[in-house]
C-alpha cells in the first residue's frame, strides 16, 4: 500500500470514528432517514473527510448508488 493511500484511509477512518462517537456515544447527532427516499436506517456519507460531522444520510441502496456514480465519474475523467 502506498503512502498516499495509507494517509487517505487514515483520514477516512478518523472521520468515520468521529461521526460514530457522536451518533452512538454522546447522542449529539441523531441519525436521519435517507435524504433520497426517506428510508431507515440510513448511513452517513462523507463528501469531505476533513468535515467528519458533515454528512449526507443515505440508505444502503442509495449510498451504494452514489459511490458507483462517483467511481464512474472518476473513470470518465
Amino acid at each position: 500500500m502506498d503512502k498516499a493511500r495509507r494517509i487517505r484511509d487514515y483520514i477516512k477512518v478518523k472521520a468515520r470514528d468521529a461521526l460514530r462517537s457522536k451518533v452512538n456515544g454522546s447522542g449529539k447527532i441523531i441519525r436521519q432517514p435517507c435524504e433520497v427516499c426517506g428510508g431507515c436506517p440510513a448511513e452517513g456519507h462523507h463528501s469531505d473527510y476533513n468535515k467528519p460531522l458533515d454528512v449526507n444520510w443515505l440508505c444502503t441502496k442509495h449510498h451504494i448508488e452514489l459511490h458507483r456514480k462517483e467511481r464512474e465519474c472518476v473513470l470518465l475523467t
